[in-house]
């Protein structure tokens, strides 16, 4: 139980990302909030409708999408985090994962690609939201996602083609 995470590359930095997982999740009536010091993407909260939440981490041409719910040990009292694979709630995550999934489509339609599910957050790639700088403007590998701080056409880290 926990987290469920995914962690993209994109091939260049995409400003419009952003917006377009907000307005996205805004029109699913997610609300945008502060809960223990995290920006996070926020839908139920009684009980009718357990609480669903997304956190969407950017930092340059790196991105991590997470979700959970809240796990319920009775009616309204909840505690916990279940992620999507989870047998736990299982008659209540189709729309959910769902949701996740067209937020992975609009990362790779942007050229994302998948680094990996469920690794444990590098705090040296991600910082919270309310804390991120923007990254520096330059060429980007989009093997590694290492900025080239020279003028070479290829990634001083791994030696792939960077990104113009």
């Amino acid at each position: 139980m926990g987290r469920s995470s995914c962690d993209y590359v994109l091939p260049y930095e995409c400003a419009d990302l952003l917006s377009s997982v907000h307005s996205y999740l805004l029109s699913e009536e997610y609300s945008f909030k502060s809960v223990d010091g995290e920006m996070i993407y926020q839908k139920g909260a009684g009980l009718t409708m357990g609480p669903t939440f997304f956190r969407i981490l950017v930092n340059g041409i790196n991105v991590r999408v997470e979700a959970w719910m809240k796990y319920a040990i009775l009616p309204g009292v909840y505690v916990g985090e279940i992620d999507n694979s989870s047998p736990v709630g299982g008659a209540v995550k189709g729309p959910f994962k769902d949701r996740m999934a067209y937020i992975e489509s609009l990362i790779i339609q942007r050229g994302g690609q998948l680094i990996g599910r469920d690794l444990p957050l590098n705090p040296d790639i991600f910082v919270p939201m309310q804390y991120q700088q923007p990254a520096p403007k330059g060429k980007y590998c989009m093997y590694c996602g290492t900025l080239n701080q020279s003028d070479s056409a290829f990634c001083h880290n791994c030696g792939q083609k960077v990104n113009i």
